[in-house]
């Protein structure tokens, strides 16, 4: 008889290393195949909104000296000397989004086995990262910008907070961890200057978080941790008005940046934000509120024994169970969640994970609530404090946007993957089925996967929902000679026919490098032109416009003007481009006009009568 006990134990431990060998390789071939399909989009495609206006910002921080952002400063200062263009600012994006999950996937690793002796596959260093960086892969392709940026500083910032909390919290004033408080406060201070908004968050959320979190030290140490972090943050302060930008010509911007962004005011971005909610709980409610009837099985089994003696109750809740992976998967490909977070304009693509999550606290704190007596209170609010920063934290990466508060929070992902895994570890303690655990990594990894393969593929952000031009990577197969900053990068066959037919129009008419250009959302292709836009990279047609005109000066230098021929400019914001020395039409002649595919109309290509254009850098 104790043979076959051995044996079955034997069995059991080999069918445990088989399944964590195959999902180790099965998360590292994910995420080389992932990587792979970013690679292969750096060379196709180009969007003529936003990467176009940060491409210009780069090109012409003397032009456009920030404000409330000034993540194009940093980025031109720091990589200017590389002299970069389209493909090198993409490399810059896989590069940092490889290295920042390292840093974020280390710290998990050190704080997962510093509060968990027994050794797994989910205690493995090359899993850990494998599975943090598919997280990642969402802001893992395109140019380096503000939100890569800034997600990049959240993970190195969150990994470093991890690491910290991996040691005993009463050595947290040697020097090294005095450091790496620092270092969190010189990066916040970072954020600061790329998202306002987030690095005000960073820093008052930090603060508190180690107050909290180091509650019933002594006064000293508190001290000594505030002061650490506010150290940091004065360096980082003296260094970016040192290395970048002079304070008072900061202070000047942010007030002008600030009036421009006025439209977005914390009444209107708090209403929106509370749509936002509004619209994931009715969605989560209604669509996969039947997930909780698995953990009341659990939960009645374990508190309530006496309802639940009857002989098939086990089976019930493996058939529950089962139903809810199958309904579960179902709703999935139901509700193409699988697909690009801009295949669709209702943003549930990024309700995912956070229902994932859910399920896992829901389960978790079932099991857990047998014990609680009997563990340790502060080890497990400790543990709880740690989840609940890893789930808010890309909500501060996400809040100052415009857009949809959980589109923007995705982007920062890798931070949500981190709370999968460690509510993964938890449960294993009481889920001894590594298959049902196995789903909680292999789902979130292919859904992500398979989000990012078709963003950069089928549904490629240059060719989403707002823009009439579906050319997906596969139709990118196009060179353009006649367009220098376009070397190496493949486009579709209506959208270089557009861009030769301007170039030409612009040349036949004595277009100079550097001359200034005012265009509505197209500052891709006054990049490509070599163009310049005057006040500000981005020119949206609307009520920002007017705030730009009045608050840079532009006369005296009368701009080529691309208008199509469906949307006019609006008249209230040709009466202030007149007061700045900028009468249109009356002092303007049209020159040409040329397809634009991604409008499916004519742009319009006016030139000022007075031919007096100058270069504005």
């Amino acid at each position: 008889m104790a043979n076959t006990t051995d044996e079955l134990l034997n069995n059991n431990e080999l069918n445990i290393k088989k399944t964590n060998k195959f999902l180790l390789i099965f998360i590292v071939l994910l995420l080389g195949l992932v990587i792979i399909v970013i690679i292969f989009s750096i060379f196709r495609g180009f969007d003529f909104s936003d990467e176009g206006g940060y491409l210009l910002s780069y090109k012409n921080t003397n032009l456009y000296q920030g404000g409330i952002y000034n993540y194009h400063i940093i980025i031109s200062n720091l990589t200017g000397f590389l002299n970069p263009g389209i493909k090198a600012y993409r490399w810059m994006t896989i590069i940092t989004n490889l290295l920042s999950s390292s840093v974020l996937a280390f710290g998990l690793y050190k704080w997962l086995k510093s509060n968990n002796k027994k050794t797994n596959v989910y205690l493995n260093f090359i899993f850990i990262f494998s599975f943090v960086a598919i997280g990642n892969t969402l802001c893992a392709s395109g140019t380096i910008n503000n939100n890569r940026l800034t997600n990049i500083i959240l993970q190195v910032v969150t990994g470093l907070i991890l690491y910290l909390c991996s040691f005993d919290i009463l050595k947290l004033i040697e020097p090294k961890r005095v450091f790496i408080l620092s270092t969190i406060g010189f990066l916040c201070v970072y954020c600061f200057f790329i998202k306002f908004s987030t690095g005000i968050f960073q820093l008052t959320s930090y603060f508190m978080f180690f107050l909290i979190y180091s509650r019933g030290q002594s006064s000293k140490f508190k001290s000594i941790v505030i002061i650490s972090i506010i150290l940091g943050a004065i360096i980082g302060f003296l260094s970016y008005f040192s290395f970048f930008q002079s304070f008072s010509e900061w202070v000047l911007n942010y007030k002008k940046e600030y009036v421009m962004l006025s439209d977005h005011t914390p009444g209107f971005l708090i209403n929106r934000y509370y749509r936002n909610f509004i619209s994931f709980f009715q969605f989560s409610l209604l669509y996969y509120s039947w997930l909780l009837v698995f953990p009341i099985f659990i939960l009645l089994k374990n508190h309530f024994p006496s309802f639940t003696k009857f002989k098939y109750y086990n089976s019930v809740i493996n058939f529950s169970l089962l139903l809810s992976i199958f309904i579960f998967l179902y709703e999935i490909y139901y509700f193409k969640l699988y697909r690009s977070n801009f295949a669709k304009v209702d943003w549930i693509n990024a309700y995912l994970l956070i229902i994932i999550i859910t399920f896992q606290i829901c389960l978790l704190a079932i099991f857990e609530l047998r014990n609680f007596r009997k563990n340790s209170i502060k080890i497990f609010f400790n543990r709880i404090f740690i989840i609940i920063l890893l789930l808010v934290t890309p909500f501060f990466g996400a809040i100052g946007t415009a857009n949809p508060i959980f589109l923007n929070a995705s982007i920062h992902s890798a931070l949500w993957f981190c709370t999968i895994l460690i509510l993964i570890v938890y449960l294993n303690k009481y889920i001894h089925s590594k298959l049902v655990l196995s789903l909680f990594i292999i789902i979130p990894s292919i859904v992500t996967a398979s989000q990012v393969i078709d963003s950069n593929t089928f549904t490629p952000y240059h060719s989403v929902f707002f823009n009439k031009n579906k050319a997906n990577q596969f139709q990118q197969t196009e060179k353009v000679n006649e367009i220098p900053l376009l070397d190496g990068i493949l486009i579709d066959i209506e959208t270089k026919m557009f861009l030769v037919n301007l170039h030409k129009i612009l040349k036949d008419n004595n277009f100079k490098k550097g001359y200034p250009i005012f265009g509505f959302h197209i500052p891709g292709v006054v990049y490509l032109m070599n163009g310049t836009s005057p006040g500000m990279p981005y020119f949206y047609n609307k009520e920002r416009d007017i705030k730009a005109f009045e608050c840079f000066n532009i006369k005296n230098n009368s701009p080529v003007i691309l208008v199509t021929e469906d949307i006019p400019i609006k008249e209230d914001l040709l009466l202030t481009m007149k007061s700045r020395g900028v009468n249109f039409p009356n002092d303007y002649l049209l020159k040409g006009e040329v397809y634009l595919p991604n409008t499916k109309s004519m742009l319009k290509v006016y030139f000022p009568k007075n031919y007096n254009l100058q270069q504005l850098y």
